[in-house]
């Protein structure tokens, strides 16, 4: 980030790989570039080597820090970050020192929470993308994945779950739930579509916007 930078501030939290873009790690990267065309100085935290943001950096001011993950769930390749005193502290000191005017989470899980903890001990307000809110788990054995979901997300993220029922089906509550439980922190929760919006204020989200996903030109052989 460039230090003269005259723009806000804006840390960018995403707990995903960058190793593969999917929609979710595309529509971050390209807000994060727009940001940057904006005039922003953007701080981007991931769990990805620098090898792997090299190669898919956006233009624009924007430096990426790495958080390394514990290990990464298999099938899932989701890296798994916890939220530890460690590791908001580091955070915090980083929000410090680049001098961050606000935190951007991109996701909901261990480093996402971390975030938002060393965020609300600097006074500093959150926002979070909801790129998903419709999680679906596989039909067969919905009761015992809950409890495996809810189990797994207070560990990694060391907040309560929150239990509202958002599905029919107790697994698919649980993993929307995961997101509900980080919403729910934020100051400010952007949706990139109305119908998605709704549901979040329906289940007691307060603040929620509206804001489609970024869409910038691809820059080909650089992905």
């Amino acid at each position: 980030m460039n230090a003269s930078a005259d723009g806000p501030r804006v840390a960018v939290i995403c707990d995903y790989s960058l190793s593969y873009l999917g929609g979710a790690q595309t529509a971050m990267l390209q807000e994060a570039s727009a940001l940057a065309a904006a005039g922003a100085g953007v701080l981007l935290l991931s769990p990805s080597p620098d090898r792997v943001w090299q190669q898919v950096r956006p233009p624009g001011d924007i430096e990426h820090v790495r958080v390394p993950a514990r290990f990464t769930l298999p099938g899932l390749d989701l890296p798994v970050v916890p939220n530890t005193r460690r590791l908001r502290r580091r955070i915090a000191d980083l929000l410090r020192v680049r001098r961050i005017e606000v935190v951007h989470l991109q996701s909901e899980f261990g480093l996402a929470a971390a975030a938002a903890a060393a965020a609300k001990e600097l006074g500093l307000p959150v926002v979070h993308t909801v790129h998903t809110f419709f999680w679906q788990a596989p039909a067969v054995g919905q009761v015992v994945i809950a409890a495996g979901v809810r189990r797994f997300h207070s560990l990694l993220t060391r907040l309560p779950a929150t239990t509202a029922r958002l599905s029919d089906r107790p697994a698919d509550s649980a993993l929307r739930n995961m997101t509900l439980t980080l919403a729910r922190r934020a100051d400010l929760v952007l949706s990139p579509s109305a119908h998605q919006a709704r549901r979040l204020r329906e289940a007691g989200v307060g603040r929620v916007a509206v804001l489609p996903n970024t869409v910038t030109e691809s820059r080909g052989s650089r992905h």
